[in-house]
């Protein structure tokens, strides 16, 4: 593993060990559980998650790997706030 390698590694467990992943997973299976929805949205933004690791992996650069995981927090914490249902009013 080359040291570019490593510190992507790094910045991709810090994501995942941090908080974010946790409250969304929970709160995905806790809306679908009581509220007995899919919830879409989340699982979208855990997809668009995905993505982003996967780019940040096929990334040329560090600065670049970064970035996309750095979206992936922002998909993270966007999955753990949509399971609630949204005031319509």
């Amino acid at each position: 593993m080359s040291g570019a390698d490593s510190s992507r590694g790094e910045l991709l467990l810090n994501v995942l060990s941090g908080p974010l992943y946790g409250e969304a997973r929970s709160a995905i299976i806790r809306y679908e559980t009581l509220e007995g929805e899919r919830a879409t949205e989340a699982i979208i933004e855990f997809r668009d998650a995905l993505d982003h690791i996967w780019h940040a992996a096929q990334a040329g650069t560090d600065e670049e790997a970064a970035k996309h995981l750095g979206t992936v927090a922002e998909h993270l914490r966007k999955a753990a706030v949509e399971p609630a249902p949204q005031d319509t009013s």
